[in-house]
């Protein structure tokens, strides 16, 4: 009588213990939400070009109600080693949820400071949202997408 009084105590627990480790949200993921694309998805176009060629910069978000994130623009800078040294277009208004902001636009006039290799580049894709924190009042955030570039002569 007793091993099953121990018996039922340890299966009551293991079932409570499953219970307990089941995620708060237990909704799937629409199609092509993964934790790796809440963000969105960025790309610019070539990975390499000279000052003044022109580059197709794209940026859509298709997970914008799963995720809560809402993207108001998108703001390219060029940089090195984490730092960004060119604006090359600030605050590009993004059309609206699950659309596609493409554009084009062109690389500055501009160099690579004296410390580094001009074709170890990246371009920044910066999104600013808006979304409630803790006490519930709206807050901007901001997110990088970064890409390789490489500047040539």
């Amino acid at each position: 009588m007793f091993s099953n009084k121990i018996a039922l105590t340890s299966a009551i627990l293991a079932v409570a213990s499953i219970a307990s480790a089941a995620p708060l949200d237990s909704r799937a993921p629409p199609a092509g939400c993964s934790e790796a694309a809440r963000f969105g998805t960025f790309s610019v176009q070539p990975a390499s070009a000279k000052i003044g060629d022109e580059l197709t910069v794209t940026y859509t978000q298709k997970c914008a109600d799963y995720a809560n994130i809402h993207p108001t623009s998108l703001t390219l800078t060029l940089g090195a080693n984490q730092i960004p040294f060119a604006v090359i277009e600030e605050n590009k208004a993004y059309p609206g949820d699950g659309k596609t902001l493409t554009f084009t636009t062109t690389v500055p006039d501009t160099y690579a400071p004296a410390h580094v290799d001009p074709s170890k580049l990246n371009l920044w894709g910066t999104i600013k949202f808006n979304q409630p924190g803790p006490k519930g009042k709206e807050a901007t955030h901001l997110y990088n997408f970064s890409q390789n570039f490489a500047l040539t002569q």
